[in-house]
């Protein structure tokens, strides 16, 4: 059996929260990096005695397209799989179930859910330094339930509808401002070469999924969103946000 983890991570917080999960199930583990992949023909077979953790962050209650992408072109022929969606402290609406079915349909057994939070990687200002001790813990805890629930009978349910929300293209795309040294790091490791790599001020709305790995890769702290929409937004958003969200875990029944 080859353990794997296989994630979409544009700004760090849902590679922590695999890394915490993954110490608690022990041992090695191969990576698949979704971020790193892009754009590039990609595909991977696994065997039915492997085991996959699976994670995505939460963009609009929904799987970003890039994870989707990459989840299809994997075949899990009947390997064991936990999907994990990540959200900045507000809610998973659809995406842990979409993610789900995507794995299902992709030939995975997924037998485990989880919701995690990490700090909001837009509205930082929410769920700040998450996961922290708390949250591995229970990431800890979770992957010792999982581990023993593995070979248990039951389907697993998680929540969300479907039809799923509808995608909605993002009002917070980065832009870069006078400081902006033309290096091009951030146009080389967009994920969907959303951005022009003749004119990294130019980026192309249909592509860009706001997933602010070019703010995070920036050199000179360049790249960011519109800090008037920030400022004007973010106290609105505090009712919501602003209680601390538990982790929660999803097995079969």
């Amino acid at each position: 059996m080859t353990v794997y983890a296989a994630y979409f991570s544009p700004t760090g917080g849902t590679e922590k929260v695999v890394k915490a999960l993954m110490e608690g199930f022990g041992g090695s583990y191969e990576t698949i990096d979704f971020l790193t992949l892009g754009t590039k023909p990609w595909s991977r077979t696994f065997r039915p005695e492997d085991f996959v953790v699976a994670a995505i962050p939460v963009y609009g209650g929904r799987v970003p397209v890039t994870a989707a992408r990459h989840i299809a072109n994997m075949t899990g022929s009947g390997a064991k799989a936990v999907a994990v969606a990540v959200f900045g402290n507000r809610a998973i609406d659809d995406a842990l179930l979409e993610l789900r079915n995507l794995l299902s349909a992709a030939g995975f057994d997924v037998r485990a859910g989880v919701a995690a939070v990490a700090e909001h990687s837009i509205f930082r200002m929410y769920a700040t330094g998450r996961p922290d001790a708390e949250d591995i813990q229970d990431l800890h805890a979770f992957a010792d339930s999982i581990k023993a629930s593995l070979d248990q009978p039951g389907t697993l349910q998680v929540p969300g509808n479907y039809p799923y929300k509808p995608k909605r293209p993002s009002a917070n795309q980065p832009r870069a401002d006078d400081s902006c040294i033309a290096c091009m790091i951030c146009a080389e490791e967009c994920p969907e070469q959303a951005i022009d790599p003749e004119d990294v001020q130019n980026v192309n709305p249909e592509k860009c999924i706001a997933c602010l790995h070019c703010v995070s890769v920036c050199p000179v702290k360049a790249r960011n969103v519109n800090q008037e929409v920030i400022a004007e937004r973010a106290p609105k958003l505090q009712e919501t946000f602003g209680p601390r969200k538990p982790n929660t875990l999803f097995l079969p029944h």
